[in-house]
């Protein structure tokens, strides 16, 4: 039964489309028929319209002749009389009575009458003829004065009752054998046939009603006419004779301007025409029409029209439509016949075109239900028989599932459909733990699917963990609720094992972590005790070589310190916490002391190195450090991984053609887009290799970090700082062609470069290298100066040689003074065997080596070189207010050197106790204090009128820092740790006058021996830094969140001011930050403090030299903490 419904549904659809299609086939049809009928409407109408039309027309000229007859019956009466008087009418008179008997002549009288003939049979009395002329003369005026010009083919005549003379008007054809007997006889017998149509019309005609005769034959025999008459009578009522129109049939048919006329002048509707008269008589019949009966179509017209309102009939005759007309009170009737094929003639095209189109429709319903069949029900069955197949298909899936699968009605939560493992898993026979997820998932709207775990309650086993996944759907025509269940117990656990091995990786990475940092403290704890070194011998008086050696071993401690500054750089840049200055900076002056302090290794290893920075480059607004960073890095592993060869580093403006990643132009507004490119001829670097690069702790070549060292973090950073300076770095390079790194970066312009001399010698360059000379002539010729190359001696007086080769047998004559540019030149010009050397990569000092060669003054003087720098002796009084011992000893030590006498005060409220005994010239104090901080402290100064500068010190890390210090009255703040050189240009600034009298003063060498005891300051510092960490710990213990902070503080404020303690900076600015989280974060932060204070203060090399309170191991009191 239900197989048997299944196919009955199935073949529903095309029944269906059956009926439609015949459905269809009968509305064409009924169109065709509305059509077929609407046309044979049209084809009646416009017959009968023309068949009305034409006969109205002859009607109109059967009319007219009548009133013609009319009026000539009356002129011919007798109540006129021609007038004797009349000349004309006179001569005509007498032109008519010579006309003998028994002939026919014509007779004019222009401007009487028209032409006319006048026939004249047997003789008659003379009065009586005279009485017959005159009624001729004035029916032939009056013919001429109605017609004008007769009608062509009628003509009027005047026939005597006795058939004895009849004048016609116009006149007959001169080439009518006209004479004799035969003109007796004509219009004789005329006389008696009108006498005879008379006699017969008069019981049924009234008196004075134009009469009609024939059809009869012409005169001349050409065609049938058709007579209008009137018979005349004199006073006595005596018959005359007959006023008459002789009519061709033709023109009466054809006449009335009907429309539509054959090329013969013949109307359309008068071709098929036939005329009947009163009697019925046949008076006309077209020529289309010489097919029908004359007598059996009289009657039938008489019986069709007999019972007609408006004198009109239709019928169907022998293949043709007829159309039947009267003219009521007038007795004409006339049958008009549209033959089928006329009718086929004339609508052919239109019926063709109807059933064209009706065939087409039938075709097109017949070929759309074939299609339909084919594309929409076959494919509807079969799909219908596919959802059958993947219904049952989708219950055994589910059946099948390895999950369990649960379909639940969102209106009343009824479960539609469930497999085993879902009934096992998450029964949902009672509200027990297993329904309130159901009730929760239900509650979720939209189409976001909803992951719930619920922890099913052990029955006999051990407890479940299931995942319930639901999204809402439809099935069956209703919302519903489609549930996947897991069971992700094993994978729980799995999840709790890994946590707890992240757990112990994190902790691992933490100890290693904290590894690294000691390492870098161990390292760097040396290095800068090397770089502190240096700089206090950069203050002692040197010769000039050996400045420059000075540098050179700076320069080279650079280096070192430049792989600890990666490790921290990488670390600040995944932390996102790398931030670029803003300060105007020279970009040529930059590149080339960059380059200055690589030439070393290049000159080493044999290697080519250039230097072309494009003339014309602006200063720009950025971080000249980061800037520096990312040359040192292209430029150190160029030279790094170059072998042999060159490597050549170029300094422009980027085009657009240089940045094919980036869609913009190539300087975007108010920036300039700078492109640094450095190209080498090392090993190069393959494709599959080269993105790799910029991922940090990646090189090219496993064996690279064995052979040349690194850590492979150089161009991570370097892509890190371009991104920060809206740019990118990218590289170009073939294995065995060597690369080519190009960074761009955009910077906003600070200013055009100051001209480096105003006025230079001319100047010939001399060199094999086509790209040397042509960058050294452009960069001359752009600062001002007439550069050429050296072709020889010299072209004109005072020219200077620039020589950049060592390649050179002879110096050519003339010149007024060579100069040497080599890559291990001097900075500074130097004279040396009778010519100038200077640096190949100084543009500054080769401009002055060309001034000095010419024997000219350079404008711009070169770095002096002292044994020391002056220190100013500023001689103030200084009240110093910090609440850190070790910071306010090394803030009366500064200010010892600069020459000021400084009062310390461990509070702000001692602060105000001794500015009550005393006036100071400079306040310099702390912003954070316990109780009374900086900032209340300059508020009560200012309160009590104090006027002098408040200078505030501040470590603190926070945003609006410098607003609030601002705010409460301080005319400046430094950030520690502070330097010497920032602090006594902030004393310049705040005291200009005493400034200007301060004397510079020169510390010999043997006074660094009487520098402050360092010892005592670190013993100092570490005493109190003891006592701040031993409280900070206690605090971190308790969950003292606001004295951790303030201990914090304390202690990055005087590590800020202590040689090496960046880290340990560092770790209290950490601190600080997190003070606002769990105790467990600060624990660790006090954790990793405590190793790196007992990795600075616990030095094994020799602690006793300043730990004086006990043995080593008693004083790792923080250690402990761990």
């Amino acid at each position: 039964m239900a197989n048997w419904l299944s196919r009955a549904n199935r073949q529903f659809p095309g029944r269906l489309l059956a009926v439609v299609a015949a459905l269809l086939i009968v509305v064409i049809s009924g169109c065709l028929a509305l059509f077929l009928h609407s046309r044979f409407q049209r084809v009646v109408w416009e017959q009968a319209w023309a068949s009305r039309q034409h006969f109205g027309a002859v009607l109109a000229a059967k009319a007219t002749h009548e009133y013609f007859i009319r009026r000539m019956a009356k002129i011919t009466g007798p109540e006129y009389r021609l007038v004797r008087s009349d000349r004309p009418a006179t001569e005509l008179e007498a032109s008519l009575m010579a006309v003998p008997a028994g002939s026919a002549r014509a007779v004019d009288a222009p401007g009487l009458i028209n032409p006319a003939t006048l026939m004249r049979g047997a003789p008659v009395p003379g009065a009586e003829r005279s009485a017959a002329v005159s009624h001729m003369i004035r029916f032939a005026i009056f013919e001429r004065a109605y017609w004008g010009a007769a009608p062509q083919g009628v003509r009027s005549v005047f026939l005597m009752a006795d058939g004895s003379e009849a004048l016609v008007t116009p006149a007959l054809p001169a080439a009518l054998p006209l004479s004799g007997p035969l003109v007796a006889d004509a219009v004789s017998n005329w006389a008696k046939a009108l006498a005879r149509r008379t006699r017969e019309a008069s019981a049924t005609t009234p008196a004075g009603t134009p009469l009609w005769a024939g059809p009869y034959p012409d005169i001349s025999g050409q065609e049938p006419m058709l007579s209008c008459f009137l018979p005349v009578r004199n006073a006595t009522g005596a018959l005359l004779g007959y006023a008459a129109t002789a009519i061709p049939v033709r023109a009466l048919m054809g006449g009335g301007g009907v429309p539509g006329t054959t090329p013969a002048g013949e109307p359309v509707a008068g071709k098929r025409a036939i005329f009947f008269d009163e009697r019925g008589k046949l008076l006309f019949q077209g020529r289309d029409a010489g097919w029908l009966l004359p007598h059996a179509l009289s009657e039938r017209v008489a019986r069709e029209l007999a019972g007609s309102e408006h004198g009109v009939g239709y019928w169907f005759e022998q293949g043709s439509l007829m159309i039947g007309s009267i003219a009521p009170g007038q007795g004409w009737r006339a049958a008009y016949a549209y033959p089928l094929s006329q009718a086929l003639a004339d609508h052919g095209l239109a019926l063709a075109a109807a059933l064209l189109l009706y065939g087409l429709g039938i075709a097109a319903v017949l070929q759309g239900a074939r299609m339909v069949r084919h594309r929409i029900l076959v494919p509807m069955q079969r799909n219908a028989e596919r959802i059958e197949d993947s219904e049952r298909f989708n219950r055994t899936v589910m059946q099948a599932a390895p999950v369990g699968l649960r379909v639940v009605r969102t209106a009343d939560a009824h479960v539609r459909a469930e497999n085993a493992l879902a009934a096992q898993w998450l029964p949902l026979d009672a509200r027990t733990q297993g329904r309130p997820w159901l009730d929760a998932m239900l509650a979720q709207r939209g189409e976001t699917p909803v992951r719930l775990e619920v922890r099913v309650p052990a029955g006999a086993g051990a407890a479940r963990d299931v995942l319930v996944v639901g999204r809402r759907t439809r099935f069956e025509g209703q919302d519903a609720l489609l549930c996947a269940i897991h069971d992700v117990t094993e994978e729980r656990e799995a999840h709790r094992e890994l946590a707890r091995a992240r757990q112990l990786a994190d902790e691992a990475s933490a100890a290693k972590l904290r590894f690294l940092a000691t390492m870098s403290h161990e390292i760097r704890t040396p290095l800068y005790g090397m770089l502190g070194t240096l700089e206090l011998l950069s203050l002692t008086s040197l010769a000039h070589g050996q400045r420059e050696m000075l540098s050179t071993i700076q320069a080279s401690s650079q280096v070192l310190l430049q792989i600890l500054d990666d490790l921290l750089d990488y670390s600040r840049a995944e932390a996102g916490r790398m931030h670029l200055d803003s300060v105007p900076f020279d970009p040529v002056d930059l590149l080339e002391s960059t380059v200055r302090g690589h030439a070393p290794l290049a000159l080493q290893k044999g290697l080519a190195l250039s230097c072309y920075p494009e003339p014309g480059l602006p200063c720009l607004s950025g971080d000249p450090v980061r800037v520096r960073q990312i040359i040192g890095n292209l430029l150190g592993n160029a030279l790094k991984f170059t072998a042999s060869g060159h490597v050549i580093v170029r300094l422009r403006r980027a085009p657009a053609s240089d940045q094919p990643d980036v869609p913009r132009p190539a300087d975007a507004a108010g920036t300039v887009a700078l492109l640094i490119e450095v190209a080498d001829t090392g090993p190069g670097i393959a494709p599959e290799v080269q993105e790799k690069l910029f991922e940090p702790f990646v090189q090219a070549d496993p064996s690279t970090a064995r052979r040349y060292g690194g850590t492979g973090l150089g161009l991570s950073i370097c892509r890190r700082l371009a991104a920060l300076m809206d740019g990118s770095v990218s590289v170009h390079s073939e294995p065995g062609k060597g690369s080519v790194f190009r960074a761009l970066l955009r910077l906003p312009p600070a200013g055009p470069r100051p001209a480096l001399e105003p006025v230079l010698p001319p100047v010939a360059v001399l060199t094999e290298d086509d790209e040397i000379r042509n960058h050294a002539i452009a960069t001359l010729r752009a600062a001002g100066c007439k550069a050429v190359a050296c072709g020889g001696p010299a072209p004109e007086a005072g020219m200077v040689l620039l020589v950049a080769t060592r390649r050179i047998a002879a110096i050519p004559e003339g010149y007024a003074g060579v100069v040497f540019v080599r890559a291990d030149g001097p900075a500074e010009p130097q004279f040396v065997g009778g010519s100038w050397v200077v640096n190949a990569y100084h543009q500054a000092g080769i401009m002055r080596a060309l001034c000095l060669a010419a024997g000219m003054t350079p404008a711009s003087a070169p770095p002096a070189v002292s044994a020391a720098e002056p220190v100013p002796q500023l001689g103030l009084e200084i009240l110093v207010v910090d609440d850190h011992p070790y910071n306010r000893l090394l803030m009366e030590q500064q200010l010892d050197r600069l020459g000021c006498r400084a009062t310390l005060a461990d509070s702000g409220e001692a602060a105000l106790a001794l500015w009550q005994q005393r006036k100071f010239d400079l306040v310099l104090t702390d912003v954070h204090m316990p109780g009374m901080d900086g900032n209340e402290l300059c508020r009560r100064l200012r309160a009590r009128g104090v006027t002098v500068p408040i200078v505030g010190l501040t470590a603190s890390i926070a945003q609006g820092e410098a607003e609030r210090c601002i705010e409460a009255g301080m005319d400046r703040y430094l950030s520690k740790p502070v330097l010497l050189g920032p602090l006594a240009e902030c004393l310049r600034a705040v005291l200009p006058a005493h400034a200007a009298g301060a004397t510079p003063s020169v510390e010999p060498q043997d006074e660094l021996s009487r520098r402050p005891d360092s010892a005592a300051s670190l013993a100092l510092l570490a005493h109190t830094m003891r006592e701040d960490f031993a409280a900070l710990s206690a605090a971190a213990g308790s969950g003292e969140w606001q004295a951790i902070r303030h201990h914090a503080h304390r202690m990055r404020g005087a590590m800020a001011l202590a040689d090496d303690g960046d880290e340990i900076v560092a770790l209290c600015r950490e601190l600080e930050l997190d003070v606002v989280k769990a105790q467990e974060a600060v624990q660790a932060h006090v954790d990793n403090l405590a190793l790196y204070l007992a990795a600075y203060f616990d030095e094994p090399d020799d602690p006793a030299s300043y730990l004086k309170d006990g043995p080593i191991d008693q004083q790792r009191d923080w250690r402990s903490t761990i």
